[in-house]
């Protein structure tokens, strides 16, 4: 199953909170990837820098863009126009806990398969089988409600050479500590719901990967408060039969160490607790889990992301594009650009290469929403 691709330079929100979609992309033109550093003077010259390795940076320009900087005599100039390299994030899993599929500890993670539909990737419980089989620096998982994103954490992962789908695969010996320390970018929206119990964005520390204890699991739990006593391992050993790591796929009285679920005690998400809990009286996320559970609160779904990249996720301002397509010959004349059921025109501004205005359709010019750089694929 193919990703859909989502082409954007922007990050500046039009619409508020960020848009998720299957891929986020940066431009692919022929202009030269710009090397190096971005000036921290003013972002608008390289002539601060003729001391302090000029061609090692690139400035932006005041009429938008980049240039790369370099030595002209005496002189640090932008000598030469570059694309700033922008992150690619393709959507691996996502996991929604209302959406009546099984996702905990024994469903789909380990196995070669895809779940859902690419219409519905971030709307109900989907897993891109190809992608789930690539190798990747970064991961990301980023909470959002209606594909709007609400928070995001990114990992470098401690094994890039190995799968995910291999990392879900590694049920025994398992626990494995798939990053190599806590989140190395993250963004939480100001007051979002749960924010105090939310498996992924109350806790912190490093990522761990098919965490078994006893007879429960955890495929995806953080270092730092997913167990209310302390830091993993030490808080949860093997043989320890607590039901007190919470995260996301989880489970309460199966084979966990094979990677089996049960009916009655599967999860796919749990709140942080900050003490002990037993069975049906650990808190739930959502709806979906097995029949001796009960309903929780819902905080929206959870898109794992992969890059190798970029550790920057643009959880802000992230523009989905359904459809994209072009009318006329030859040079562009007009594209339309479907965002979240809007249809926006983009026409040719009249300065600056591959540069666009974006407005909605059937607005004046003077409604113009915002100027940004679109990129076809």
């Amino acid at each position: 199953m193919a990703a859909r691709v989502l082409t954007c330079l922007s990050w500046t929100a039009l619409f508020g909170s960020g848009t998720l979609a299957m891929k986020i992309q940066s431009q692919t033109d022929e202009t030269p990837s710009c090397k190096g550093t971005e000036s921290p003077h003013g972002h608008t010259s390289c002539e601060p820098l003729v001391d302090n390795d000029c061609e090692g940076h690139f400035t932006k320009l005041d009429k938008g863009g980049y240039a790369q900087c370099g030595k002209s005599g005496t002189n640090c100039l932008a000598l030469k126009l570059c694309k700033k390299k922008e992150t690619v994030w393709t959507l691996a899993l996502n996991l929604n806990p209302s959406d009546g599929h099984n996702f905990g500890y024994g469903g789909p993670w380990a196995q070669d398969t895809a779940v859902g539909t690419e219409a519905e990737a971030l709307d109900k419980d989907f897993k891109d089988k190809d992608v789930m089989k690539t190798k990747a620096k970064y991961l990301a998982i980023a909470r959002h409600m209606d594909k709007k994103c609400e928070a995001v954490r990114v990992w470098e992962l401690k094994e890039p050479e190995k799968s995910l789908l291999g990392l879900f695969q590694d049920h025994d010996p398992g626990r494995r500590t798939a990053s190599t320390g806590g989140p190395v970018f993250e963004y939480m929206k100001p007051s979002m719901s749960g924010s105090n119990t939310d498996p992924i964005f109350a806790t912190k520390g490093r990522l761990m990967v098919n965490w078994w204890y006893s007879n429960n699991g955890a495929r995806i739990a953080l270092e730092d408060g997913s167990h209310y006593n302390g830091l993993l391992p030490k808080a949860s050993p093997s043989n320890r039969n607590d039901d007190d790591v919470h995260g996301l796929g989880n489970e309460f009285g199966a084979n966990t160490k094979a990677g089996q679920g049960s009916g009655s005690w599967w999860h796919d998400a749990a709140q942080k607790m900050t003490g002990d809990c037993h069975g049906g009286t650990c808190k739930m996320i959502g709806k979906d889990h097995g029949t001796n559970l009960k309903d929780g609160d819902y905080y929206g779904n959870y898109a794992i992301y992969l890059s190798s990249e970029s550790s920057n996720f643009p959880c802000e301002g992230v523009y989905q594009a359904a459809q994209v397509w072009e009318s006329g010959r030859g040079a562009l004349a007009m594209k339309q650009l479907i965002f979240a059921g809007r249809a926006l025109s983009i026409s040719v501004k009249t300065h600056g290469y591959h540069r666009y205005r974006l407005q909605e359709s059937g607005t004046a010019e003077s409604e113009r929403l915002e100027r940004f750089t679109l990129v076809y694929s």
